[in-house]
């Protein structure tokens, strides 16, 4: 898996309705994938506080 397939199937991760197999190998071999989702996390629950 690419980054760009990473991060293509982040929402759907983040919904629970992903096969989570490559997604989490693929967190477990990029270095960066991992800052990302952190990142994207982190925005949807301040953005959820603001809301």
């Amino acid at each position: 898996m690419t980054c760009a397939e990473f991060a293509e199937l982040v929402t759907e991760h983040l919904e629970g309705t992903l096969d989570d197999r490559e997604f989490v190998l693929h967190l477990t071999e990029c270095p960066g994938c991992p800052e990302y989702l952190d990142q994207l996390v982190r925005t949807i629950e301040l953005l959820r506080v603001s809301w």
